[in-house]
């Protein structure tokens, strides 16, 4: 457990402490000296240097963001889209640019410098997309009342006619969630829904969805070729999936780290995800800072440490099917490493998602795969109906149990769950 208690106190700490280096050197002292004869303290070495940059370069972005005349002469600003835009409020868009350039009102051009988030109304643009915003500066970044794509590169051009066919043949925001990773307007339904009940990361299209993309592949193509010959083709179609739909960060850390599993035989399931953070640290720079990035580590820290410890320590006590108690036990394991974080940005938490994840979880699986069908046949709208009605009402049972605003209920679940396990050791130490 200690391994992915440490890699999740690193991460938090790039996250929330503005002299985070200091606790991040220490931290990773005390894991070179704990597994100094391991190959995977190498590979550490390379992550806690690649957080401090990225941590440091955050900083800079920060408080260097700059253009060459005063706030409030700039008309319009040019830059690169350095993640694909998202639906907010009202129909406007938002999306993140890299500057280069901007304009004044007299017409002059002027240098500029950092990252700024931008608010527009019009189509969505894509990573890697050269564009002009004219509106003004805010306090909460750029206002467009126009723009202009200056360029489009021709993978960007497939994927936006990819994506037009795919949004043709599906009819709701949780399609478009689970199918192309777009997010809905954040006062839709279901997006209410999912977050009071603390099951946001479900919605969000990951490596669980990815998983069940290629289990379908596989299951189709095993009967034609080998069962390996059938991974390398779902592992090429996944690849070209991900081109179309974009670079989330979520699938690129999936992905990476199926590959990972593949290519490396590490002693331990947390050693995969030190290698899978680093790749994904030096190749995916723009991605790895976000907070939803460093969630989906810190939560998998979790399930990989919490829920094998919990599952012998309550064999000590009584007999319950894996099968039955896994899923839960894997929920209290992600809450456990998740919950501090959450916490500090969001100011509340939800503690339902134990008990209405897995169920959720199952019925987005029959919803995806019933709307991959779906765009071949419209046939099966009427299940999708019915399928989509049935998450909705899991998810508001979720949402009547209370928002936790203090931390109380989560010192009651560590404490309840370190005792299970010390008092399991201690039981067996006693035979």
């Amino acid at each position: 457990m200690i391994e992915g208690l440490l890699l999740s106190l690193i991460i938090y700490s790039s996250l929330c402490f503005k002299k985070a280096w200091i606790f991040i050197l220490l931290l990773s002292f005390v894991y070179l000296v704990r597994y100094r004869k391991r190959i995977i303290a190498l590979v550490f070495i390379c992550l806690i240097t690649t957080l401090l940059l990225f941590r440091v370069g955050t900083l800079q972005l920060e408080e260097f963001t700059s253009y060459s005349f005063p706030l409030d002469k700039v008309r319009a600003i040019t830059g690169v889209v350095r993640e694909d835009s998202r639906i907010g409020s009202w129909g406007q868009k938002r999306c993140v640019i890299k500057l280069y350039e901007c304009n004044l009102n007299n017409g002059d051009v002027a240098t500029a410098k950092g990252r700024i988030n931008v608010t527009y109304i019009g189509s969505p643009l894509y990573y890697g997309d050269i564009v002009t915003f004219s509106g003004k500066l805010t306090d909460k970044g750029f206002q467009a009342k126009d723009y202009k794509l200056v360029n489009r590169s021709s993978l960007n051009r497939t994927r936006s006619r990819f994506i037009s066919f795919i949004s043709s043949k599906i009819n709701n925001d949780l399609s478009m969630m689970l199918i192309l990773g777009i997010t809905p307007n954040v006062d839709s339904e279901i997006s209410l829904l999912a977050r009071n009940s603390g099951n946001s990361h479900i919605l969000a299209l990951s490596g669980m969805h990815l998983s069940l993309f290629s289990a379908i592949f596989v299951f189709i193509l095993k009967p034609i070729f080998t069962k390996r010959y059938a991974k390398l083709i779902s592992l090429s179609i996944l690849t070209l999936y991900i081109l179309m739909i974009g670079p989330k960060p979520s699938l690129i850390r999936a992905y990476i780290l199926s590959f990972v599993f593949t290519a490396f035989k590490l002693e331990k399931p947390i050693d995969y995800l030190v290698i899978c953070f680093t790749i994904q640290a030096l190749l995916f720079k723009d991605s790895i800072m976000t907070l939803s990035t460093l969630l989906s580590y810190v939560s998998l820290c979790g399930i990989m440490t919490v829920p094998e410890l919990l599952l012998n320590a309550i064999d000590e006590f009584i007999v319950i099917p894996k099968l039955f108690i896994t899923p839960f036990l894997v929920t209290i394991g992600a809450l456990l490493f998740t919950i501090p974080i959450s916490f500090n940005f969001f100011g509340s938490y939800q503690l339902s998602s134990i008990f209405t994840s897995f169920i959720a979880g199952i019925v987005v699986y029959i919803y995806m795969l019933l709307c991959i069908l779906s765009i071949f046949s419209s046939k099966l709208n009427y299940a999708l109906d019915k399928v989509y009605t049935i998450l909705v009402f899991i998810l508001e049972k979720g949402s009547y149990f209370k928002l936790q605003e203090n931390l109380n209920a989560y010192y009651i679940l560590v404490i309840s769950t370190l005792a299970i396990i010390l008092i399991a050791r201690l039981k067996r130490l006693c035979k």
